[in-house]
């Protein structure tokens, strides 16, 4: 008997599902975020820089020492004024991206604050 090739169909061709894998770069890790800044580059993506905010660590400290040769009061302190924003990471991606993840981050506040008007987590 000789066999006959078949085309699949259009529907026989177009997965069902598609499993994705999340793998942690070598960079990884997690930080926090107070804010951004950012516009548009000159390619016409969306340019973000996120920053995490406290108060300044000083540069330089100096304490006085006791007579009994320990370690006493802070005397003297270099540190910056106001506050610091340390940018942590620069994000630029496609306004298509930006909407998603826009659209992404209202559901997700939407869901924590239903959930800590409902007592279930801090809010």
């Amino acid at each position: 008997m000789e066999e006959v090739a078949t085309q699949p169909s259009e529907e026989d061709s177009v997965p069902k599902d598609m499993t994705f894998h999340y793998i942690k770069s070598n960079f990884f890790r997690v930080i926090r975020v107070d804010g951004a800044y950012g516009g548009l580059s000159p390619h016409g993506d969306i340019h973000m820089a996120v920053y995490n905010q406290r108060q300044p660590i000083p540069v330089q400290t100096t304490n006085l020492i006791t007579p009994d040769g320990k370690l006493g009061d802070e005397s003297g302190k270099v540190a910056r004024e106001g506050i610091v924003r340390e940018v942590e990471v620069d994000i630029n991606c496609s306004p298509v991206v930006a909407r998603s993840i826009a659209k992404w981050l209202n559901e997700k506040a939407d869901m924590a604050e239903k959930l800590a008007t409902e007592g279930k987590v801090d809010g």
